[in-house]
This record gives C-alpha cells, structure tokens and sequence, in this order.
C-alpha cells in the first residue's frame, strides 16, 4: 500500500509548486465564495438535481474569466471548484478513487492516503 501527500500536485495543470498549491486554494476559494454570493439558488439547485451541473459550470466560468483566476486547464479549475462547493476539497478525487483504501487526516496540514499498490510514506 502506497501513502500519498494530497497536497503534493499529481498533474501540473493547476500548479508548478507550493507556491501555487496557495495560490490555487486562494483563487478557488475566491471563486467559490463570489459564485455563492452571486447565484446562491443555483447552487442549491444544482445540489437537489432541479438545475444542471452544465449552467452553474457556466456561471463560474464567468466568474473565473472576469477575475482571471485560474491557472492552467480551467476545466481542471472549475473540478477543483466544483469539490469545493459540493465534494471534501483536495481530498475529493481521493474519496472517488477505488484504489483509495484509508483516508488519514491527523491535523489540518497532515493528511496520509493510503493506496493499494504499495507502501510509501510521505511527509
């Protein structure tokens, strides 16, 4: 079984170092909290199924384009957006993953995956 560092970038779309990795999280916060202040009904409608994922995507396209946030793909952007507002942020790609088996979260900055193709341990 492998460890993985959830906030150590897997694909380099979205960051080119820790420095990034903050600048990621602020702009997708920033994002996130500008599209939940704008379209508040279209975000709760989007969780109940009444609007579609494709408009609120739209919405925070807008959104990213106006402030010029992004970095990289903006579709890998409005992913990271979109786990923000209705998934477990960084670590919702890992939750989806099945070869995740154990997710450990000890403090807000130390968080170990545990795969099921080795053993690795990273800080």
């Amino acid at each position: 079984m492998a460890l993985i560092n959830p906030f150590t970038p897997e694909n380099n779309d979205c960051h080119s170092g820790p420095e990034m990795d903050s600048a990621v999280i602020s702009a997708v916060d920033e994002v996130v909290a500008e599209v939940v202040s704008r379209y508040p009904e279209l975000v709760a409608g989007v969780e109940n199924g009444s609007y579609s994922r494709a408009l609120l995507e739209r919405k925070i396209k807008d959104v990213v384009v106006e402030k010029r946030l992004h970095h990289g793909s903006i579709d890998v952007f409005i992913q990271k957006v979109f786990d923000t507002l209705f998934g477990y942020g960084p670590l919702h790609p890992y939750i989806e993953d099945p070869e995740v088996s154990d997710i450990l979260v000890n403090s807000f900055n130390t968080v170990y995956v545990k795969k099921l193709a080795g053993n690795n341990r990273f800080p």
